[in-house]
């Protein structure tokens, strides 16, 4: 390798050993509050790739002014008589972020002061860092299947999408699409498109090729970022998953099985669906709240989509918004205080939320609030169990050096009946 000041490497390996977390959940827009609530935690689990965690339910029904009756109903196995203690077996999922230095690029840093050398090689390995933390941010928020969007309309150079959801895209990105999100094979697996523009006004995505001819002519089909579905049909089950299964896979009220857990119609398990069709965004904040109130649930923040939060200012007066300070390291978020029965709760927008879709329920609560279960030492880590930070590549006629960061884990909600999902919110 050229030569790099040998205390570089020390310095980089140890700055993504102290640093990493703090580089994740640094201030930025493109951090969620959802993200930022999250709690990470390390679990060294022994199934390989799968972790274990309590599925936390409500009372039970083993109470009676008879006690004979409560000792029967207690002790005799019934379905929901006491608190469920079984636990939800989740399977992990990974993301790669990969780095990579030119020779021509190492070179140019030669005979450089150490602080330059390290400034430069960190700045580009923490734009890997932040990669994985934007994909986190973003899935974290959906059911666990990648698709980015639903296809409205569709051309020989171009696809158009909700202009709300064009924040999913980026210039560069590879893309596949399926008649469905979770069947159906995919269309243009061995020939994806590359994203070539991005119009956030209209939705419009520019493509490298003809969606019609390499995918269908069709204006119905779900989009996907290449990599992060399987190829061939799915078929629904969770297994086939390569992304987190988020917040809206944990709280699906018409979901019949979650973790090979059956939960079909017990809202304890499913969360609690409120429909909120023919309201207005405040109305149907305030039937959240109140559907929590009659479930004896607290609720301290619901999440809403952006629309609804633009639709929210207009409601109110937005110099009425506080800030409020979320997460193990306190990140700060506008947001309206809804009052309730329970006291205040904070209404705060997320990015990559469903338009159409909120949720309720108890997000900085440490017991019963969202998490990042990792198997890493870190959220995300440097992958250096060989012992290098950097592979030479060579292949190809190539003379580079990759690295890579990686996560390792899954979104985890202990307690979905905690929970409560708004369907049917106004759009306009």
């Amino acid at each position: 390798m050229p030569n790099i000041d040998s205390g570089v490497l020390t310095q980089l390996r140890d700055h993504y050993t102290s640093d990493i977390t703090e580089i994740l959940f640094e201030a930025s827009k493109e951090i969620t509050p959802l993200f930022a609530m999250c709690e990470s935690k390390m679990i060294r689990d022994g199934f390989g790739r799968q972790f274990v965690a309590p599925i936390v339910t409500n009372e039970g029904a083993a109470v009676a002014a008879d006690p004979e009756v409560a000792d029967e109903i207690a002790g005799d196995g019934a379905v929901g008589g006491r608190p469920v203690r079984d636990r939800w077996v989740i399977t992990r999922v990974s993301m790669d972020s990969t780095f990579v230095f030119t020779r021509d690029e190492i070179l140019a840093i030669e005979g450089k002061s150490a602080d330059e050398q390290f400034d430069v090689m960190a700045d580009e390995m923490d734009k890997a860092v932040i990669r994985i933390r934007n994909l986190l941010s973003e899935q974290v928020s959906g059911d666990g299947w990648g698709a980015l969007a639903q296809i409205s309309a569709i051309s020989t150079t171009s696809i158009t999408v909700n202009p709300k959801l064009a924040n999913r895209f980026r210039k560069g990105w590879r893309l596949v699409a399926s008649n469905s999100k979770d069947t159906d094979v995919l269309y243009g697996a061995g020939a994806s498109l590359r994203v070539t523009t991005v119009n956030t006004t209209t939705g419009e995505i520019g493509l490298s090729g003809d969606p019609t001819a390499v995918w269908s002519n069709d204006s119905n089909l779900w989009v996907f970022r290449y990599g992060n579905r399987i190829d061939t049909d799915p078929n629904g089950a969770e297994a086939s998953k390569l992304c987190i299964s988020g917040l809206a896979a944990a709280v699906d009220p018409d979901s019949t099985t979650f973790w090979g857990i059956t939960r079909t119609g017990d809202p304890d398990l499913t969360g609690h669906e409120v429909d909120l069709v023919g309201l207005d965004t405040v109305e149907a904040l305030e039937a959240i709240a109140e559907a929590a109130f009659y479930q004896g649930r607290k609720m301290d923040t619901i999440l809403v989509p952006g629309v609804n939060w633009k639709l929210l200012n207009l409601d109110k007066d937005s110099s009425k918004t506080v800030e409020v300070k979320v997460g193990e390291y306190q990140i700060g978020y506008d947001a309206f205080k809804l009052p309730t029965a329970f006291g205040k709760t904070n209404i705060l927008p997320d990015a990559f939320l469903e338009p159409g879709a909120c949720y309720g329920g108890p997000f900085m609560d440490k017991k019963l609030g969202p998490k990042l279960y990792h198997a890493g030492e870190k959220l995300v880590n440097l992958d250096a169990f060989d012992g290098k930070d950097f592979e030479r590549q060579t292949a190809n006629g190539a003379r580079e050096f990759k690295g890579q960061f990686f996560f390792s884990g899954q979104f985890v909600l202990e307690a979905p009946g905690a929970y409560f999902k708004g369907t049917s919110l106004t759009t306009t």
